[in-house]
């Protein structure tokens, strides 16, 4: 489990919209490895704390050149956090010695929990989202970066944007942020510097409100990435592309105290604060391959 440049703009992303606020506690789902550079570090580091600052969390995080296996601290300090804690069934680092198959114990609650790269190899994986919905207070975040599409063996689980959008609708979740990163490892690897763009990513929340709009443009998207991905953007593996799916979802006063089921199809509106298109027509399938081939075309 490990964070990346992509993982750390939207951490980034998040605090420049205040959705991350100074002074809250987090609780990682596994600890995570920081992979990225100190110098890339120190410019982000640099677009939320004053200089000392900046240069006092990337030394917390960095020994030399090096990330520090216990520097996570010091890393989400960056965006505001005060109190960290983590949970993994056998990192020695952890705070909490946990399986997450099994309900977590009274350890309190926190302002964020993030769950980067974690519960989809959990093969109980209901109970752990149980868990993290009783780990975070009302009006707290849990912060999901979660295999898609085509993330083959990663773990147990690619979890889907409808999974997302009906817990959210079962729960009373308020959807704070929705980005399909497509590409990802690519993405990930060739960024070194300056704000990335999440407005700019192709796939959008509202793409969802037409299944099949939807599965066709998420496929298209994966045949041209698969098709124009240098192999060795990837380490020689020309099929290393996968998507991944990064949510921020709110805990809301009208969240129920243990986390409801969600049931695909539900007719409940879901809470968003993102804006959304009016809903897209349905098409048929010729017609969808006729509008992407044009697209593609432009």
């Amino acid at each position: 489990m490990a964070i990346g440049p992509i993982h750390v703009e939207w951490l980034s992303h998040l605090t420049a919209r205040r959705v991350l606020g100074g002074g809250f506690s987090v609780l990682d789902l596994g600890p995570q490895d920081i992979q990225t550079t100190r110098d890339y570090l120190a410019e982000v580091s640099a677009r939320h704390l004053d200089p000392a600052a900046a240069r006092a969390a990337v030394d917390g995080v960095f020994e030399g050149e090096t990330p520090r296996p216990t520097g996570q601290p010091a890393f989400y300090g960056i965006f505001g956090a005060n109190r960290y804690a983590s949970v993994d069934m056998v990192d020695a680092r952890a705070t909490y010695l946990h399986d997450l198959n099994a309900p977590m114990p009274e350890i309190g609650s926190y302002d964020v929990v993030t769950n980067f790269g974690t519960v989809e190899h959990v093969f109980d994986i209901a109970t752990a989202f149980r868990s993290v919905h009783r780990l975070v207070r009302p009006g707290g975040l849990t912060l999901h970066c979660m295999p898609a599409f085509a993330f083959l063996d990663h773990g147990f689980y690619n979890v889907h944007p409808v999974f997302f959008v009906e817990l959210a609708k079962a729960n009373a979740y308020e959807i704070v942020d929705f980005s399909y990163v497509d590409n990802m490892f690519v993405r990930n690897r060739y960024h070194t510097g300056g704000v990335f763009d999440f407005d700019s990513l192709p796939i959008r929340l509202e793409d969802t409100d037409n299944t099949q709009l939807f599965m066709t443009k998420v496929v298209d998207r994966f045949r041209s990435n698969l098709e124009t991905t240098a192999p060795e953007a990837v380490h020689g593996y020309s099929c290393f592309v996968f998507d991944l799916l990064f949510v921020a979802l709110r805990r809301t006063a009208a969240s129920p105290p243990v986390l409801n089921p969600a049931i695909q199809g539900s007719s409940t509106p879901v809470a968003s604060s993102q804006p959304r298109s009016a809903p897209s027509r349905r098409l048929s399938f010729a017609s969808l391959r006729a509008l992407l081939r044009g697209r593609r075309k432009g």
